[in-house]
C-alpha cells in the first residue's frame, strides 16, 4: 500500500508566505493543518510548580482567597491568572506569600502583567507578550515564619472595576528554607491584603470547564532527536507538518491539585493555560525550499505571541496576530517567522495558551518557494 502523497500549500499560499511579514494574518487557501504530517518529537517536562487560578474565572464574592499552594518548594515555579472581577464593587488581585517553618525567601523573577481591561482575550496575550520581554528579577524577599507579605506592590496597586478582568504570570524563586505559602487573593482596595489574607474565607469553585490548583511542572521542552524513536529533524520534502498544542491527546493536559479547598480535587488543566512550550526543532532542507511556522487556531478565538529564535525575519517577541487582536477561522493562520534550513537556521523558540484564548492550537512548519 502507497503511503499518502505530502501535504503541500497553494502557489496562492506560498505568495502570500513571501510577501506576509511576522505577526500577519494569511489565508490558508483551503490547506487544512490537521491533515498535515505531524511531528513525532522527544517531549520533557521541567521546571517545578505551576499554580493555577481561573476557578472562578468571574469572582462574584469580594475579600475571598482564589487560588492557594501551601508549601511551595525550593526552586522555580509560576504563579498563572487569569480574572474577572463579578462582585459588582471594586476589587484588587493581590499575590501573597507567607512565611514557611523557620521563615522563607521568595522572589519575583520574571512576571507578566497586563489589565485591568474590558476584553479577556486582550488582557491574556498582552500578559504573556508582557511576561517573555521581561526580564528584571526582584530582590528576594525574607518572610518570617507565618508572616504575610504582598510578592507584587504594582499589582497590589491596581484597582479591577467591576466587569474588568487582569491576568498575571509571575515567575517565583524560592530559596533554601521554609517553603512559602502563595496565594492569588481578591480583597476591597482599602483591604490591606496581608493583613487581612490569613482570616479569608475561600471562594467557592464554579466547576465546569474552570479549574484552580498546582501542577507538578510548569514547562514542556519539545525537540528533534537522533534516538530511533523521534524525528531527528524536519524536512522540507515532508510537506505540510504540524503539531497539535493542548489537544489533550496528542499533546496531554497537567493535572492540577486544588490545595485551596480539602477535598484536594485532581483535575485537568484543559487546555494547558500558564505551561510555556520550549520547541527546539533541526531542520534541513533537502529541495531548496525555506520555512514558514503558522500559528492556526482550532478550538475557536486565539489572540497570543511567541518568542522565536532569528531566521528570514528578525525573531524575538511576536504578537500573534499584530491586528486584530485575535482570530478564529480554521483556514486562517498567523505567521510567526520564516527559515532557510539550507542556511543553518534552526527553529527554536517558546509558547503558550494565554488566558481568554481557545485550544488547541496548530504550530504548523510549511515549507514554500521562497523566490
Amino acid at each position: 500500500m502507497s503511503c499518502p502523497a505530502p501535504l503541500q500549500p497553494s502557489a496562492t499560499l506560498q505568495a502570500a508566505l513571501r510577501r506576509a511579514g511576522p505577526g500577519q494574518v494569511v489565508g490558508l487557501d483551503g490547506l487544512d493543518t490537521n491533515a498535515g504530517r505531524r511531528l513525532n518529537l522527544a517531549v520533557a517536562d521541567g521546571g517545578q510548580y505551576l499554580l493555577f487560578s481561573n476557578d472562578p474565572e468571574n469572582f462574584t464574592q469580594p475579600n475571598r482567597v482564589l487560588a492557594r499552594d501551601p508549601a511551595l518548594p525550593q526552586g522555580d515555579s509560576r504563579v498563572f491568572f487569569h480574572h474577572r472581577n463579578g462582585t459588582g464593587r471594586d476589587q484588587r488581585v493581590v499575590l501573597v506569600a507567607r512565611g514557611g517553618p523557620g521563615g522563607s525567601w521568595v522572589a519575583v523573577r520574571r512576571r507578566g502583567l497586563a489589565g485591568p481591561w474590558g476584553d479577556p482575550l486582550v488582557v491574556g496575550r498582552r500578559t504573556f507578550y508582557r511576561w517573555l520581554s521581561d526580564n528584571q528579577s526582584c530582590p528576594a524577599l525574607r518572610l518570617a515564619e507565618g508572616e504575610a507579605a504582598v510578592l507584587d506592590p504594582p499589582l497590589a496597586s491596581l484597582v479591577v472595576a467591576p466587569g474588568q478582568t487582569i491576568g498575571g504570570i509571575f515567575d517565583l524563586g524560592v530559596f533554601p528554607g521554609g517553603p512559602p505559602e502563595v496565594a492569588v487573593v481578591a480583597c476591597d482596595p482599602e483591604v490591606p491584603a496581608e493583613r487581612a489574607y490569613p482570616s479569608l474565607l475561600a471562594h467557592p469553585r464554579n466547576g465546569g470547564e474552570w479549574v484552580r490548583g498546582t501542577a507538578a511542572t510548569c514547562d514542556r521542552l519539545l525537540d528533534t532527536a537522533p534516538d530511533g524513536r523521534h524525528d531527528p529533524q524536519y524536512d522540507t520534502s515532508w510537506g505540510v507538518a504540524c503539531y497539535r498544542v493542548a489537544d489533550g491527546v496528542e499533546d496531554p493536559f497537567l493535572a492540577v491539585t486544588d490545595r485551596l479547598t480539602p477535598s484536594g480535587d485532581l483535575q485537568p488543566l484543559a487546555g494547558n493555560y500558564g505551561l510555556l512550550y520550549r520547541f527546539h526543532l533541526w531542520m534541513t532542507g533537502s529541495d531548496g525550499r525555506a520555512v514558514a511556522l503558522l500559528v492556526n487556531p482550532r478550538g475557536t478565538d486565539y489572540g497570543g505571541a511567541i518568542k522565536l529564535a532569528p531566521g528570514l525575519d528578525a525573531g524575538g517577541d511576536v504578537y500573534l496576530p499584530w491586528a486584530p487582536d485575535s482570530l478564529a477561522d480554521p483556514f486562517q493562520a498567523v505567521l510567526a517567522g520564516r527559515y532557510l534550513p539550507g542556511q543553518g537556521h534552526g527553529l527554536w523558540m517558546q509558547f503558550m495558551v494565554p488566558g481568554g484564548s481557545n485550544a488547541p492550537i496548530n504550530l504548523a512548519l510549511v515549507p514554500y518557494s521562497p523566490a
